[in-house]
């Protein structure tokens, strides 16, 4: 990708997460991204039709890389001597990537884009809940209720360590999420 546009995106992820924090329920409008990043509106728009795209395209970057299979050494963490299918050691290679957005996931999740965050996040962590499902079948349960009850739980287990200012480790949340699920 062009050095240029990395550097408008970031630009505007760091905005969106200050105008987010300074604003967290009101109506946030592009021009006060635009001041935030420092781009012009034709920039802002050359990439982006409205502000759903943005927090779109953001959490999509979230996830991208907090969801990726990759378990190679990273700055705070080491999983790469662990394989992705060890639920337990993605799970927790998962949370610590959530951690450390976390002051972009706070800013997200209390503001009017919490659904539209929350879907995408429900959209990334279906396989992985598929996974679960599978590995613990419930005989009374169809799969997919399982699935989408493997997928809630995962989801309320972030939004209480997120109220909880992530203070506990990536591994006492992944290991009380496993005792929910199973």
């Amino acid at each position: 990708m062009d050095a240029r546009i990395e550097k408008t995106k970031a630009s505007l992820k760091v905005a969106l997460q200050e105008v987010l924090s300074e604003n967290p329920k009101g109506k946030i409008r592009v021009e006060d991204l635009l001041e935030k990043a420092h781009i012009s509106r034709s920039t802002f728009y050359c990439h982006y039709k409205t502000i759903d795209d943005l927090v779109s395209s953001v959490s999509e970057d979230i996830f991208h890389h907090v969801f990726s299979h990759s378990l190679k050494s990273e700055k705070g963490h080491d999983f790469s001597n662990t394989s992705i299918f060890d639920t337990g050691n993605l799970i927790t290679h998962i949370l610590y990537h959530l951690k450390e957005e976390k002051n972009l996931i706070r800013a997200i999740t209390r503001s009017q884009y919490a659904s539209l965050f929350n879907a995408k996040f429900r959209e990334e962590f279906k396989p992985i809940a598929s996974t679960l499902s599978a590995a613990n079948p419930k005989p009374d349960i169809p799969l997919s209720l399982a699935e989408e009850a493997v997928t809630e739980a995962f989801l309320l287990t972030v939004a209480y360590w997120e109220q909880e200012d992530f203070l506990d480790t990536p591994e006492t949340i992944s290991a009380i999420y496993f005792c929910l699920i199973r």
